[in-house]
């Protein structure tokens, strides 16, 4: 999954992640990848992209700082 966004916000956002999971989502280029989805069996996907998207969801909400 690939998403356009700019390095700033994105600092901001991936600030929410637990440590476990910061390697899954690499920012370059402007873009965001999360990676090992791919890994996991059908079910699991949804559910552990819909609980890691939860994570960066409060960030999302929050005021960007400039």
């Amino acid at each position: 999954m690939e998403t356009p966004m700019e390095e700033p916000a994105w600092k901001k956002i991936s600030e929410k992640l637990p440590s476990h999971l910061k390697s899954r989502f690499v920012y370059s280029g402007g873009k965001v990848v999360v990676r090992g989805l791919g890994a996991l069996k059908p079910e699991k996907q949804l559910e552990s992209l819909t609980e890691w998207l939860g994570y960066l969801q409060g960030a999302i909400a929050e005021p960007l700082a400039s």
